[in-house]
C-alpha cells in the first residue's frame, strides 16, 4: 500500500483560534506517523511544512466586501481558488480534509467540482453550523429552525454579517455542492452537532463523532503562589452575544467578598460590571495556560457551543468547570471535572460556586481529560478514519 498523504483545508492555522488547534495537532501527528500532511488555508502566515495559502489579503478584503453586501458567503474568491487548485492538482492527494470552508477566502463550489473531478475521499469536520444553514453559523441561541427560518433570514448580523438575505439560495446552493460525493464522512465534534447535521447532508454521507483534544502537555497544572481569593475565570477568543456574556454580569453581582471574577478575551464593545476583571485577548498559548492556573473555577455561560475547546482547556489545568445546560457542553462534564447548571438561574449558579469550594479535593479535571480529550486519541481517530476511507 502506498503511502497516505492528506489535504486539511482550514480558514486560518492561528494557534489562539481553536479550529486551527485541532489543525495543527492533527498535522504534527501525521508527520510524525510518516503521511504525508499538507495544510491549506486562507487567512494569516504559517511557517509549517506544506503549508499552502489560498488567495492573497486582497483576495479575502473583496470575498469579504462582496459576502457583506450580497450574503454571498464561499461564492467568491472564485479566481484565487482555481489558482490554488491548479497549483495542487498534480500533488498525491488520497483524502481531503475540510474544516471551515467559511470565512471569506474560499468559493467552495469551484473546491467540490474538483473534489468530484478527482474522485476523492473527503473527512469533513463540523465545527460550527455554517453548512446547515442559509447564513449563520449558529442557531441555537436564536431560537431558529435551519431550512425552515433560513428561507428568509432575520439574523443578518449574525456572523457572516450581510446587508441582505439570500437563504434559501444558500441552501440550495450548498446542497447541490455537497450531493452526489463518491464518499463523504461527516465529522461532528459533539453528539449535540451529530444530531443537527444529520437532517441537511445527503443521506449517503456517513456520519460519526470524533471530539476535539487539546495538547495536554501543554495545558497543564503548573506551581503557582497561593492567593487569596477565590479566582472564578471565564474566557473565549471573542466575546459573540452567544458567549453569555450577560451572565458573566449578572454572576459579578452575586459575588462574595473573597471572590474575583476575572474576563479573558475580545469583549467586542460590550461592557462589564466595575468589580470584573479583565485581561483582553491573550495570543500566547503560555500566558493562556498560566491564567487558568491562576484561578480555581472556570465558567462557561454560552448558549450555542458545538464542542467548548476553552472549558476542556481549563479542565486539562486542572479547573472544575461550571457550564450551561445548552448544546454540546453538558457533554464535556463528569462528576469529576464540574457541573452543568442553568445560567437563568442565578441561585443555582451561586449554590454550585459554594459547591466546589467546599469540596476542592473531589475535582480531578485532569484525569477526564487525559482519558477522552487528549490530542493523540483525537489523532488516532481521523488516521484510522483517512486509512478507512482512502
Amino acid at each position: 500500500m502506498s503511502r497516505l498523504s492528506v489535504l486539511q483545508i482550514n480558514t486560518v492555522v492561528d494557534q489562539n483560534n481553536a479550529v486551527a488547534k485541532v489543525v495543527n495537532g492533527i498535522h504534527r501527528r501525521l508527520s510524525e506517523a510518516g503521511i504525508d500532511s499538507i495544510v491549506a488555508y486562507g487567512r494569516g502566515n504559517s511557517d509549517m511544512d506544506n503549508g499552502v495559502r489560498i488567495g492573497s489579503c486582497t483576495d479575502v478584503i473583496f470575498h469579504t466586501l462582496g459576502s457583506r453586501l450580497t450574503d454571498s458567503e464561499g461564492l467568491y474568491s472564485a479566481k484565487s481558488t482555481r489558482r490554488f487548485l491548479d497549483r495542487i492538482d498534480e500533488m498525491k492527494i488520497d483524502v481531503v480534509h475540510l474544516h471551515n470552508i467559511h470565512g471569506h477566502y474560499l468559493n467552495y463550489p469551484e473546491l467540490f467540482k474538483w473534489i468530484k473531478r478527482r474522485g476523492l475521499p473527503v473527512v469533513w469536520t463540523l465545527h460550527d453550523c455554517w453548512t446547515m444553514t442559509g447564513h449563520c453559523a449558529s442557531f441555537s441561541h436564536l431560537d431558529c429552525s435551519p431550512g425552515v427560518d433560513c428561507k428568509a433570514c432575520r439574523h443578518l448580523a449574525e456572523y457572516p454579517v450581510s446587508l441582505i438575505s439570500r437563504g434559501e439560495n444558500n441552501l440550495k446552493q450548498k446542497h447541490d455542492a455537497f450531493s452526489n460525493l463518491g464518499s463523504l464522512t461527516v465529522v461532528s465534534v459533539s453528539s449535540w452537532l451529530k444530531q443537527q447535521a444529520e437532517k441537511f447532508f445527503p443521506s449517503e454521507a456517513n456520519h460519526v463523532v470524533i471530539e476535539n483534544g487539546v495538547e495536554t502537555n501543554l495545558f497543564r497544572p503548573l506551581e503557582m503562589p497561593e492567593r487569596e481569593n477565590f479566582v472564578i475565570l471565564a474566557a473565549t477568543n471573542n466575546w459573540e452575544p452567544s458567549k453569555g456574556l450577560d451572565s458573566i454580569n449578572k454572576i459579578s453581582q452575586i459575588l462574595r467578598a473573597d471572590e474575583t471574577l476575572r474576563v479573558v478575551g475580545n469583549l467586542m464593545s460590550q461592557k462589564l460590571s466595575g468589580n470584573i476583571e479583565t485581561a483582553g485577548r491573550i495570543a500566547d498559548v503560555g500566558e493562556m495556560v498560566a491564567e487558568y492556573n491562576r484561578a480555581d473555577l472556570f465558567v462557561s455561560p454560552a448558549t450555542s457551543e458545538t464542542f467548548g475547546m476553552t472549558a476542556v482547556e481549563a479542565m486539562s489545568c486542572g479547573l472544575p468547570v461550571m457550564v450551561n445546560n445548552r448544546t454540546a457542553l453538558p457533554a464535556l462534564v463528569d462528576q469529576y471535572s464540574g457541573h452543568v447548571v442553568d445560567f437563568n438561574d442565578m441561585d443555582e449558579v451561586r449554590k454550585t460556586i459554594d459547591i466546589v469550594r467546599e469540596n476542592r479535593d473531589f475535582y480531578k479535571p485532569r484525569q477526564s481529560v487525559l482519558a477522552r480529550f487528549d490530542i493523540d486519541i483525537m489523532a488516532r481517530r481521523y488516521i484510522d478514519l483517512y486509512l478507512s476511507v482512502r
